[in-house]
């Protein structure tokens, strides 16, 4: 790298001199750095293209690399002037059109419930990574809550939370099918709701969270 513009020092996150003279390679991310990454868009038209690239604090963001070749005075190759484009953004708006086609597929081919909420839930995941996305619907008794869709959260959390009693402490899915409204949970270490489940929900890597009730056109809970 001989030359870098300043966009590129501040989005990559280096200064001139600590990229003069280095491999351009630098900027590209390892295959286990992909792999920590999680995110897989190769089903996406877009994601058949693009690279992986790194900044220096070892964040990671899928991009589109153009490189054009300059030529000299004498017509030969003398540099490489290369683009690099963040197309994170692109590439979930992309699995979200693809994931809104699949989840009305399923509904107008009346799939099983738990294999329609596995789309919506996991599109739900892919547009905000890091999250957990899942489902729980009522049993017969219409009083406690049964694992519908969760294809990220440990099966060990599954299990502890299966047939939740419905109630305005019962957690946060417990609460809002309780109260018919939305119920944020911002710390679980410390929100009442959570008392018995705070050691489960820290080992499933949850730190919040938040529940909106399903209902239907008449206004009933589902």
């Amino acid at each position: 790298i001989e030359l870098a513009n300043q966009s590129f020092m501040d989005y990559f996150g280096y200064k001139q001199e600590e990229i003069e003279g280095q491999d351009p390679c630098l900027i590209y991310a390892s295959g286990e750095d992909v792999k920590k990454y999680g995110q897989d868009y190769s089903e996406t038209d877009l994601g058949k293209s693009i690279v992986y690239c790194r900044r220096a604090n070892g964040t990671i963001f899928p991009a589109v690399v153009v490189q054009h070749l300059v030529r000299g005075a004498s017509g030969l190759p003398s540099a490489t002037l290369v683009a690099v484009q963040n197309v994170a953004d692109r590439l979930i708006n992309e699995r979200l059109r693809l994931g809104q086609s699949r989840f009305l597929q399923a509904v107008i081919a009346s799939r099983k419930l738990d294999e329609t909420m596995d789309i919506l839930t996991s599109t739900a995941e892919v547009v905000r990574p890091g999250m957990f996305a899942s489902v729980l619907i009522l049993d017969e008794s219409g009083q406690k809550l049964l694992n519908c869709s969760a294809p990220s959260l440990p099966t060990a959390y599954c299990k502890a939370i299966e047939g939740l009693e419905i109630g305005p402490t019962k957690g946060a899915c417990g609460a809002a099918i309780a109260t018919g409204e939305r119920v944020v949970c911002e710390d679980l270490t410390i929100h009442p709701n959570w008392e018995g489940y705070r050691e489960i929900a820290a080992e499933a890597g949850l730190a919040s969270c938040w529940s909106e009730p399903i209902k239907d056109s008449n206004g009933e809970i589902l």
